[in-house]
C-alpha cells in the first residue's frame, strides 16, 4: 500500500493561489496592501519635495510671480504644504484581497487640486491618462505632471513582495 500526500499538495496549491493577499495583516500594523502603497506613497514624496521634477527628469515650471510672493516658501508644489503632505499623497485607499488601489487626496477638493497642478491652466490640453482633468485657474501656467509607478518604485515593492514570500516559504518549510 502506498501512501499519497495529495490532501497537502491540495492545500498547498490553494494557499499559492492567493499568495499576495494585500488585506493580509502586515508587519507594521496595517495591511499588506497599505505597506506597499506606503512606500510607493513615500517615494512619490520624497521626489516631490527633494527635486521638483517632473516624471520624465524635466523640472517642474516654476511658479507665477503672484504665487510666489503670496507663498511662504519658494518650492514649487508647497504653499502650506497641503498638497505634498504625506496624508494627501496617501489619498483614499481601497485595499482588497487581489488589489491594493490609492487615489491622491483625502477630498474632493485636494483631488481638484492635483488636477489643476497637473494640467495646469486652460490653454493646456489635458493630459492623455486623464482627459477629464480639470484646468487650473491661473493664467498660462505649464502644467506639471504628477508621479505615477516607475521603475524604481516597482523595485522597491518588489523587493517588499519577495521578501514577504521568503517568510511565507519558511514558515511553510517547519
Amino acid at each position: 500500500m502506498s501512501s499519497s500526500n495529495l490532501d497537502q499538495v491540495e492545500e498547498w496549491l490553494e494557499e499559492l493561489e492567493h499568495l499576495i493577499d494585500f488585506d493580509a495583516p502586515g508587519a507594521t500594523g496595517g495591511t499588506f496592501g497599505d505597506e506597499l502603497l506606503d512606500v510607493y506613497s513615500e517615494h512619490v514624496r520624497e521626489r516631490s519635495i527633494g527635486a521638483a521634477k517632473a516624471p520624465d527628469g524635466s523640472n517642474w515650471a516654476d511658479n507665477a510671480e503672484s504665487t510666489k510672493r503670496r507663498k511662504t516658501t519658494s518650492t514649487v508644489g508647497v504653499e502650506s504644504g497641503q498638497m505634498l503632505s504625506l496624508e494627501e499623497i496617501e489619498g483614499e485607499r481601497v485595499i482588497t484581497r487581489d488589489s491594493a488601489e490609492q487615489t491622491y487626496g483625502k477630498t474632493p477638493e485636494a483631488q481638484a487640486k492635483l488636477q489643476w497642478f497637473t494640467r495646469g491652466s486652460k490653454e493646456n490640453p489635458p493630459p492623455e491618462d486623464v482627459p477629464d482633468c480639470s484646468p487650473s485657474g491661473a493664467s498660462n501656467q505649464p502644467g506639471r505632471p504628477a508621479w505615477g509607478m516607475d521603475d524604481l518604485i516597482e523595485e522597491d515593492i518588489a523587493e517588499r513582495v519577495a521578501r514577504r514570500l521568503e517568510r511565507m516559504a519558511q514558515e511553510w518549510g517547519r
